[in-house]
């Protein structure tokens, strides 16, 4: 059998955060930069305010 990792939960929680804050950042880039010019396909506008929601949501849970 292959290697086991283990993290405490407090330490995943964190890498959960950071990687929601991370990706939910690109994703407003994304939306800003379209409102400046830059062509962003139509149903990736929509999905993009649907995914930054989602993330706001489970955010919240973590106390962010």
């Amino acid at each position: 059998m292959g290697r086991k990792f283990y993290l405490d939960t407090e330490t995943a929680d964190k890498i959960v955060v950071l990687s929601l804050k991370d990706a939910m950042d690109y994703l407003q880039k994304e939306l800003e930069d379209h409102k400046n010019g830059e062509w962003l396909h139509p149903d990736d506008v929509v999905m993009n305010q649907k995914y930054i929601e989602a993330m706001k949501f489970v955010l919240g849970y973590y106390g962010e």
